[in-house]
């Protein structure tokens, strides 16, 4: 039996098997092939993205679009506020409150609301409040607004879409991307003289539902800032 007789008479028996084989091999390397591709596709842009060198205001990109909105991966947007009181559960740490998170037009200007609360037994001192196009910007200080307050039980921050650039190379800037923005607090127990002010943040959670992660000491969330509708 010659070699050739060998692998005729094997295929027979195997139906095929062997070429049936590569074929599937082949389609399996192409679609890993492709999706290598792909990847590195979106890595590329997004480094561009990142390192782009031409800026225009957020709120340019945002007129093209009739609905604007963040994105997060539950239906809520209040995010929890979590401070070191020394609490004996999770570490010492305890929900102290929390900041909701929606866009508005404030005295015609288009931006993102922050609405901060705090729970019986707390007052806020101060609250900061950051909107970026990624988490890579401004890591030492991330907030266009900082404000000491009289103790509070609840308070408002707005930083405007005009306050934050975004890649001008990129046909809708920074829609339908992940946006990064930064909540805070400085939080005191009441009645307690001398009680030195907590940070409140939202809880240390990168692939949790609203993408909040420590960066430099200080905790930015990144989520999707949706945009619909385009006009005309």
């Amino acid at each position: 039996c010659s070699l050739t007789d060998w692998r005729g008479e094997n295929a027979a028996r195997s139906g095929g098997l062997g070429t049936n084989w590569f074929a599937i091999v082949g389609k399996e390397t192409i679609m890993k092939n492709f999706s290598v591709s792909m990847l590195l596709v979106a890595i590329l842009a997004m480094a561009a993205y990142v390192k782009a060198d031409n800026f225009l205001p957020a709120s340019s990109f945002l007129v093209a679009f009739t609905s604007v909105l963040w994105i997060f991966a539950i239906p809520q947007d209040c995010i929890p506020l979590v401070a070191n009181t020394g609490v004996n559960n999770a570490g010492g740490f305890q929900t102290v409150g929390e900041v909701c998170i929606r866009t508005e037009e404030v005295d015609g200007v288009f931006g993102t609301v922050f609405d901060y609360s705090v729970i019986e037994g707390f007052s806020i001192v101060r609250a900061y409040s950051g909107v970026h196009r990624n988490c890579q910007q401004k890591v030492i200080f991330p907030y266009q607004r900082s404000q000491r307050i009289w103790p509070s039980s609840a308070v408002t921050q707005f930083v405007g879409f005009d306050e934050y650039d975004c890649p001008a190379d990129f046909q809708d800037g920074c829609c339908n991307r992940r946006n990064c923005f930064s909540p805070k607090l400085r939080v005191v127990r009441d009645g307690v003289a001398g009680f030195v002010p907590l940070n409140a943040f939202p809880p240390n959670d990168p692939s949790g539902p609203f993408g909040c992660r420590t960066i430099n000491g200080l905790r930015r969330c990144l989520t999707e800032l949706r945009c619909l509708n385009p006009v005309g």
